[in-house]
Order: C-alpha cells, then sequence, then structure tokens
C-alpha cells in the first residue's frame, strides 16, 4: 500500500478552536445546515465540500471532527496534503462515527491509495458512519482518480464552498477577537483589512500579533498603534 497522510492533532489553537461557532457561514449556510444535521442523523451519510484556498474547508470539516468529540463520539480526521502515515492506519479506523478526509486533490494518483479510500467508503457505509470530505474541485473534476471511486464519492451531497466577501471576513476577525478576548474595534478591523493580505489566515495571524503587542504595551489597540507597530 502506498504512503498515506497521518491523522493531524489539529492545527488550532486550544484558545480558538474551529467549531460551527465560530465559522461565519455567509453564503455557505445551506452547507453548514447540512453537516450539522447530517451528524445527528442515524445512518451513513457522505457529504463532499470543495472549493478554493481560504474558503473554510478546512475549518468545517475540524470543526464536525470537534462536534462528535465534544459529544463522546469518535471521529478522526486526516489532512492528505501532509505526508505521513501508511494506509494501514486509514484502516485502522473502525469504530469511528465520523471521517474527515481534508484536502482530497492531493490524494496521490497511487491505485493503492486512491483503493484505501475506496474501500474505507465501503466500510463507513456497512457501519452507516459519517463521510465527509474535502477538496478544490467536485468529485468528476479530480484528475487521475479511478473511475469506482469517483463514482463513490459523488454518492452524496456535494457543496461549493464560496469565499466571504470582505465585509463577512471582517465579521470573521472579530468574532474571533471576541472569542481571544480582544477589543477589536470595528476601525480597527477595517483599517486592517484594507491593508493586509485578505485571506482569513493572514488576517487572524495579524490578530495574534497585535494581541500580543497590545499585552506586552499595555495599550489599547487602535489605528495608531496599529500602523506604529505594522509601519503602515
Amino acid at each position: 500500500m502506498g504512503n498515506w497522510p497521518h491523522q493531524l492533532s489539529l492545527n488550532v489553537s486550544l484558545e480558538t478552536p474551529a467549531s460551527f461557532d465560530n465559522f461565519v457561514a455567509g453564503n455557505n449556510q445551506a452547507l453548514v445546515s447540512q453537516v450539522m444535521w447530517a451528524l445527528e442523523q442515524q445512518g451513513f451519510q457522505l457529504i463532499y465540500c470543495w472549493g478554493g484556498e481560504d474558503s473554510g474547508k478546512t475549518h468545517l470539516l475540524q470543526a464536525a471532527w470537534h462536534w462528535v468529540r465534544g459529544q463522546g463520539g469518535e471521529a478522526c480526521y486526516f489532512d492528505l496534503s501532509r505526508p505521513g502515515l501508511t494506509s494501514q492506519m486509514l484502516d485502522a479506523q473502525d469504530s469511528a462515527e465520523l471521517v474527515c478526509l481534508d484536502n482530497l486533490h492531493h490524494l496521490t494518483d497511487s491505485s493503492d491509495d486512491q483503493e484505501a479510500v475506496f474501500h474505507l467508503f465501503n466500510r463507513l457505509q456497512l457501519r452507516q458512519s459519517k463521510l465527509l470530505v474535502a477538496a478544490s474541485q467536485p468529485p468528476q473534476a479530480l484528475k487521475n482518480m479511478l473511475a469506482d471511486l469517483t463514482s463513490r464519492l459523488a454518492w452524496g451531497l456535494t457543496y461549493p464552498l464560496t469565499r466571504l466577501d470582505d465585509e463577512q471576513k471582517i465579521q470573521a476577525l472579530q468574532l474571533r477577537a471576541q472569542q481571544k478576548g480582544i477589543l477589536l474595534p470595528d476601525e480597527v478591523a477595517r483599517f486592517v483589512m484594507h491593508r493586509s493580505p485578505r485571506r482569513l489566515s493572514v488576517l487572524f495571524s495579524l490578530l495574534d500579533q497585535m494581541d500580543q503587542w497590545s499585552l506586552n504595551e499595555h495599550r489599547k489597540l487602535t489605528i495608531p498603534f496599529v500602523r506604529e507597530r505594522l509601519k503602515w
């Protein structure tokens, strides 16, 4: 069997874990509602979501992972963009109520690796478990994929994810600040938004920096303070 990405400890801070509460859905509310509904149902469920970078795919999968674990259930999350573990680890997820496969478009061309996902699908269906998949494209658009695997992935519900617009990103930034206990005034959030790269990962990283500066210097977050520290 080919090499498999390892099951990651989720790459989010303990203070602000990915959750449905801190996921700003924007135009993706139908998908979020469907995922939350599916997690509460009995029986096999497959939801496949796809979208570009910064569309929220990983956050959504990790939110589902956290929700199931928070309910006392078993769940596992695999990031297929990371090299690491062997396929036997995937085969071992027999007791999981939910399996999340992130970045499926990074799945290798190896027939062994693709067959491992194919067999995982079949096992989850027999066990009446849940499978949540995220990729950059819909199933039929993934290149070099086994026809049987493509067919399986297309069985479930498929949703496109759209990126947040600027106002929704400001909302997400302020929500993240609130959950970290940071007072981020509207004018400061907009100042940062319009002068930095608008990817959420960059905005969240800037928020962490601003929080540290504020704590170290015992100053509130204001436009002059942020401009001074960022040299804008």
